[in-house]
């Protein structure tokens, strides 16, 4: 998901007044300008909920803002753009958020939301949320301990632009650069030894037991929990020029403007990348699992370390992966001719077992990826979905309800798709959210966002209300967006 974190936040501020005196000035022809269609140009539909839509031709490195002033008036002030279930940050670019040419992206006009949870792990399974709202508060629930209590910091709950979760606690970046952390003492929260250099932030990361945070001038600040990733001072000189922070469970990963990558926290779970050091060139991206790392370069080939029972161990590289994910033990890359490239833990979807998955993720014809704690889950171009992994293909009636899917989210063991009308179907292990669907949960209806936690989901209604349920069933967080 695109997070324009790499402009700074004045820069923002400066070319957000640009876009809009540009529409202000020029008025409808500017829009027109900005939708006009050109031969072989990237396209995207912007939709309403109404079903009113429109095509726009645009730029894989267009900015989402751009692309929503470039709507008709007559859908009014769109506030966000949403690829499925997920917000798209508004100045990062379509190609940044993955978008792909013809995708749907459902316009919002007004309430837009962002869910966050704790880091997904079956060891300690925390079901605490962090709703953030388009005003830029925050509403919490789940384990009051574990971040699902931020009242003692609501007063500084203002203006967020973000929130990151690690096991058991939150970090929320405000528009001011300033950093709001709550929850469990072990798990992140005391940031005494780093408050002095928490400022200008623009980018947050979280590993199970800490935070590190990226400052405007390329810098990193670590806390928490030293063997998690809590404490990079041995690695200052190092963490220059960074423009990206990625965390697994136990360690860090930052990706500098030149393309090499630093690494650290646990070593033999992906803190250590000098094995790989000399293949770290050209990085454009890194997914973790558990305990290892996968990093893709621009030529379209892939980098693992750490853990070998994580999938930090590849023997043979794809030349064109445009993306990878992670599982706690397996990493999944889509390449560029629509097919699929697994490796890792085969239980957790380092291999598809069934006939049936490994033939469709053969034919050329996934859209994208998603992951869950135990597998991954395909959305193919005909909006139906293949699952992998530990009991994560979708059997029967479920699969038959498998249609028309924009969004997939994923709890530790059980996947919950976002259909295009509005409903949520899910399936894997009841005892992490797979028994919640919209035939069973009569809440479960025009929804807009959707994430999921170590055991349940949550899931936000087009009028605001907010959906939980988890192994018991559905529960009334009493949370409003």
């Amino acid at each position: 998901m695109g997070s324009g974190g790499s402009i700074d936040k004045e820069s923002r501020d400066a070319y957000k007044r640009h876009l809009y005196s540009v529409v202000a000035s020029q008025g409808q022809s500017a829009q027109a300008a900005l939708a006009a269609p050109s031969a072989g140009s990237f396209s995207v539909t912007l939709a309403l909920l109404s079903g009113q839509e429109v095509k726009v031709a645009t730029s894989p490195d267009a900015t989402v803002e751009e692309v929503k002033l470039s709507a008709p008036q007559d859908f009014g002030k769109i506030t966000s753009l949403l690829s499925g279930g997920q917000v798209l940050e508004n100045f990062g670019t379509l190609r940044e958020a993955k978008v792909q040419d013809g995708e749907i992206l459902t316009a919002v006009v007004g309430r837009a939301v962002k869910l966050r949870a704790n880091k997904k792990t079956s060891d300690w399974a925390s079901d605490s949320f962090a709703l953030l709202r388009s005003d830029g508060t925050v509403a919490t629930w789940g384990e009051s301990k574990e971040g699902g209590n931020s009242s003692y910091v609501q007063d500084r709950l203002v203006g967020i632009e973000d929130v990151v979760g690690s096991q058991g606690a939150f970090a929320a970046l405000r528009s001011d650069g300033d950093v709001v952390v709550w929850g469990h003492k072990d798990f992140g929260l005391h940031v005494a030894g780093a408050k002095d250099k928490l400022k200008n932030i623009k980018q947050l990361a979280a590993t199970s037991r800490a935070f590190a945070a990226l400052t405007s001038e390329g810098k990193v600040v670590a806390w928490g929990d030293a063997n998690f990733g809590g404490d990079s001072s041995g690695m200052e000189e190092e963490l220059v020029q960074v423009k990206q922070i990625v965390g697994s469970l136990h360690a860090f990963a930052a990706i500098r403007e030149d393309g090499s990558v630093v690494a650290w926290g646990n070593p033999t779970m992906g803190g250590d990348c000098t094995s790989v050091k000399d293949q770290l060139k050209n990085v454009s991206e890194i997914a973790a699992s558990d305990a290892a790392f996968a990093a893709l370069r621009s030529d379209g080939s892939l980098v693992a370390w750490g853990s070998a029972a994580h999938g930090g161990e590849l023997k043979d590289t794809p030349s064109n992966a445009r993306e990878v994910l992670g599982s706690s033990k397996a990493f999944a890359a889509l390449l560029a001719d629509g097919k699929v490239f697994p490796w890792g833990d085969e239980d957790r979807g380092g291999k598809a077992h069934d006939e049936e998955s490994q033939e469709e993720l053969k034919k050329g014809s996934v859209r994208r990826l998603f992951s869950c704690g135990r597998g991954f889950a395909a959305l193919m171009a005909d909006g139906t979905v293949t699952g992998w992994g530990q009991h994560l293909a979708a059997q029967g009636q479920t699969k038959d309800l498998l249609q028309g899917v924009c969004y997939v989210a994923g709890s530790f063991a059980a996947f919950a798709a976002l259909k295009s009308d509005g409903s949520v179907v899910s399936w894997g292990d009841r005892n992490h959210g797979a028994g919640g669907s919209s035939a069973s949960i009569k809440d479960l209806a025009n929804i807009q966002v959707i994430e999921g936690s170590s055991e349940g989901f949550a899931a936000v209604r087009e009028d605001g209300k907010v959906v939980f349920w988890d192994r018991i069933g559905q529960v009334d967080c009493k949370v409003t967006a």
